[in-house]
């Protein structure tokens, strides 16, 4: 099995790996390219809906835990015969609460075992275990009708952490992945980073940053935290050439080499190269995934229901209800049900009671939205 022959023969490497290095080297173009795909996978993963996911695939299970609020989609590429596990970034006030639980606490997951001493972020984990049960079961039940499909793993952001945690976690469920992440935060303590680099080395794991990302840098070493290896610097502009394989799991000729300004705590976290990846709009609340699947991106109402993470009673989310409910007032389907039409069919009432909905959904969450934001933003 692949995961217990990389458990054994990494060990007596991955001790020089975590010397920082100063070595960078750019990487392929085919590499290069593999970046670009799982990018806007990773991109794709924060819409609602996604009516053309990236590359032709298509969406088979959809992740979501309203308690924690963790969520992702699994794909299937057939032409690449592939299973793709695609975990959302922090997008809303709710992923920031998860994100603020910093405490490390003992790395206990599915399908882990061995990794002694490992301890992790609390908010991460508690996300991930709040939907890895269904995940695996869901990607067991795809390699059933197709054995010899690839796994692949990605996420940015908050979903980049999970991603690291779930490959330990479907790695010890004896399903071999590979694992892209963009712009993952420090995930766990240094056992936690040597242990990942025993099970998912080099050509395993991939963890891109961009440019001077601040989110890489946050969750501090100070307060026990360590990336894990192999970092993939995408310096500036997307290009193989401006791509670089680092050295080590804290590199300090890569993307720990440039301050990460923005928003975050001491003035390090969320900045313009966070959200934008291999050249694609990637947990742009503006965007929302629009980009990678070909929808429309949410407009105001959009953003600030998004952010606020307002469900309905079906667990849709308000921006959603809203955007279904503009849609309609305006004589379009929005989600392809045939309501519309039916709705003038039976006397033409369809509009006016769509236009008033949402112009109550519009009203609410402007008001709370303004609420919320100048509380963020005076307090």
């Amino acid at each position: 099995m692949r995961f217990s022959y990389y458990k054994t023969a990494y060990f007596s490497l991955y001790a020089a790996g975590r010397l920082a290095a100063a070595q960078k080297l750019p990487v392929s173009q085919d590499l290069f390219n593999k970046f670009v795909r799982y990018a806007a996978f990773s991109a794709a993963a924060y819409a609602d809906d996604c009516p053309t996911p990236p590359n032709n695939a298509t969406i088979t299970t959809r992740l979501d835990n309203a308690e924690t609020n963790a969520q992702g989609v699994i794909l299937r590429d057939a032409a690449a015969n592939e299973i793709i596990v695609d975990f959302r970034g922090t997008s809303n006030i709710q992923d920031f609460a998860i994100d603020m639980m910093q405490d490390l606490v003992p790395f206990e997951a599915p399908g882990v075992s061995g990794c002694d001493g490992c301890m992790t972020h609390e908010g991460f984990l508690k996300q991930w275990n709040s939907i890895a049960n269904e995940a695996i079961s869901a990607v067991q039940t795809e390699l059933a009708a197709t054995p010899n499909a690839a796994v692949t793993l990605t996420g940015h952001s908050l979903g980049g952490s999970l991603a690291s945690l779930a490959t330990a976690s479907f790695l010890g469920s004896g399903i071999n992945v590979t694992t892209y992440t963009f712009g993952q935060p420090r995930t766990g303590n240094q056992a936690f980073a040597d242990y990942v680099d025993s099970v998912a080395p080099n050509g395993v794991m991939f963890r891109v940053t961009h440019a001077n990302d601040g989110v890489p840098q946050t969750v501090p070493r100070s307060e026990g935290y360590q990336h894990h290896a192999t970092e993939y610097w995408q310096q500036d502009a997307a290009t193989a050439e401006g791509t670089f394989e680092c050295q080590g799991q804290e590199p300090e000729d890569c993307n720990n080499s440039v301050p990460g300004i923005g928003l975050g705590a001491n003035g390090i976290g969320i900045n313009v190269a966070h959200l934008t990846y291999m050249g694609m709009s990637t947990g742009n609340p503006l965007d929302a995934g629009a980009a990678a699947c070909g929808g429309k991106p949410p407009g105001l109402i959009g953003v600030i229901g998004g952010l606020l993470g307002l469900r309905g009673g079906d667990g849709k989310s308000a921006a959603s209800i809203f955007q279904d409910a503009l849609a309609e007032s305006e004589g379009e389907d929005a989600d392809g049900d045939g309501d519309v039409a039916r709705k003038q069919a039976e006397g033409g009432e369809g509009g006016s009671v769509e236009t008033s909905a949402a112009g109550r959904v519009e009203g609410g969450l402007v008001a709370v939205g303004m609420v919320v934001f100048g509380a963020v933003v005076f307090v």
